[in-house]
């Protein structure tokens, strides 16, 4: 049961992960208009849901994860959940190659499937041109490129790649701990990454590296996609 005391059956749920909650709090805002806008049904668990568990995973402790992974399959069996909707591209990695019993879908995909509902009143510029991040988990782990695409190019934007990009993209220096244990080299790489970038504007679908590189830019405009759905609000 919700913390309301309500039965959850055979929902989809929005799963937001750690950043969104709180790091982030204005992409959540943001992805969960975006989905009701698109006529989206989807169920929240109003706080109880925790860490899928992939920090303890990465870092080895394997027991800690496990304790964690088998929490949450008690709760999403308490709840009925077998479908998942999440923004954080670690945690869609986690949970469909590490619970396997699940349905895991990243809200890229979603969005995907509504684009001929996604608002194009928004882009200001026509032909706009912008440069978008494969991240690691999102491109190499889960092999999601097209979609971030081509919501962009649904909005109007003319997209731009990096020279390394898809499966060669490289790494922001956000992930695996690195800006946690190594900040400088961290906030290197993602100074050589943006040096790289040709447009005004660089967007990605992953919270982490948005933070990262917004948090290291200097000439170049970082986005999180929700804020290129949304901007009206910003």
């Amino acid at each position: 049961m919700d913390v309301l005391g309500r039965k959850i059956f055979g929902k989809t749920l929005f799963y937001p992960g750690c950043f969104l909650k709180y790091k982030a709090k204005h992409l959540l805002d943001n992805y969960e208009r975006i989905l009701n806008d698109l006529g989206v049904s989807y169920v929240k668990l109003h706080g109880v849901e925790q860490c899928c568990g992939m920090p303890a995973f990465n870092a080895g402790y394997m027991d800690d994860y496990k304790r964690i992974s088998d929490a949450n399959m008690q709760l999403f069996e308490d709840q009925d959940v077998s479908r998942f909707v999440t923004v954080c591209p670690d945690c869609h990695v986690m949970f469909s190659q590490n619970y396997p019993s699940l349905k895991v879908e990243h809200v890229t995909q979603v969005i995907a499937r509504h684009l001929n509902k996604v608002d194009v009143k928004l882009l200001p510029t026509e032909n706009e041109e912008i440069t978008y991040y494969d991240s690691c988990s999102l491109g190499r782990k889960s092999g999601i490129y097209h979609e971030p695409r081509a919501i962009l190019q649904r909005l109007g934007y003319t997209v731009r790649e990096l020279r390394e990009n898809r499966e060669k993209s490289v790494c922001c220096g956000a992930g695996g701990g690195l800006k946690q244990n190594s900040p400088k080299i961290a906030n290197r790489m993602a100074q050589i990454l943006l040096s790289k970038v040709r447009t005004r504007k660089l967007v990605t679908a992953c919270p982490s590296c948005y933070l990262h590189l917004k948090e290291n830019a200097r000439d170049v405009e970082v986005y999180e996609l929700s804020e290129l759905m949304v901007r009206d609000e910003h």
